[in-house]
């Protein structure tokens, strides 16, 4: 499918990833100042055992977070989380900033402190949230990435349309193999989904994958089925689906599922 006719949302992701290669696809998006601007949702207490840095969609920002009651569901019924919201909107990750950022300003310090880390990502943030994991910056490697606790996807954004088709037609993720050819210049649109399938893939067969990874999305998400086939990854505790399309109604509901289901269990015991 040309881009052009593609539904709305996602041609702002294929120009995004159009950003992530050429550095000045679009022009005249947010300043972005180091360090990463973020908001402490639920203040953070230095025993509070794990933080879930929150990574926002392509049209949102770190205060959407806050609107979206998150923080509410959180303190009722993840003790012992804290939550931040990061503002890691998309001039980040046009400027490639974005790993950096993440590790320098909001991940790797609270790692320091003995945190135990989640990140949980919408839409954008999705796949922002599995290339920190994947722990590669270009040819620099990410400290500590592979150190996260967990990774919480909401409706990520997988890839393109082709890579995506490409998986379905092979049987899947597990009966897919990558071309022998890179599918394009790092950091473009299409390496990036095809270096998040390769990570997902190596996650998978390590047997003994971490960090977790929970994935939830709406059943007529644009991006259901890359979130579909990804789930063929994930143990069926980790996969969590509802009504709906991609938007914050689904989104919250799911946030809230997954906090029902103990997602965060770990965190109130210290």
């Amino acid at each position: 499918m040309d881009i052009t006719t593609r539904p709305p949302r996602l041609q702002l992701f294929a120009l995004l990833l159009c950003g992530l290669a050429l550095g000045a696809c679009i022009p005249g998006f947010a300043p972005t100042p180091t360090p990463m601007p973020s908001l402490e949702l639920i203040q953070r207490t230095p025993a509070a055992p794990c933080v879930a840095v929150l990574l926002p969609g392509m049209l949102d920002s770190a205060e959407t977070f806050r609107r979206q009651g998150f923080a509410e569901e959180a303190a009722t019924k993840a003790p012992g989380l804290d939550l931040v919201a990061a503002d890691a909107h998309f001039g980040y990750y046009r400027k490639n900033m974005i790993l950096t950022r993440l590790n320098e300003d909001l991940v790797g310090p609270l790692q320091a402190e003995g945190t135990r880390v989640w990140l949980v990502g919408t839409s954008l943030g999705g796949i922002g949230s599995l290339l920190y994991a994947r722990g590669q910056n270009g040819e620099q490697r990410v400290p500590g990435a592979e150190e996260l606790e967990g990774i919480v996807l909401l409706a990520p954004f997988l890839g393109e349309d082709e890579l995506i088709e490409e998986i379905e037609a092979a049987g899947g993720p597990l009966s897919w193999s990558p071309p022998s050819a890179a599918r394009g210049e790092a950091g473009s649109r299409a390496a990036v989904g095809e270096a998040a399938w390769i990570w997902m893939l190596d996650w998978y067969r390590s047997g003994d994958p971490k960090p977790r990874i929970v994935l939830g999305w709406g059943e007529k998400d644009d991006l259901a089925p890359a979130a579909t086939l990804a789930a063929e990854l994930l143990p069926a505790r980790d996969v969590f689906k509802r009504p709906g399309g991609h938007d914050w109604d689904v989104w919250r509901a799911l946030w809230s599922d997954m906090l029902d289901a103990g997602v965060f269990a770990g965190c109130s015991a210290g």
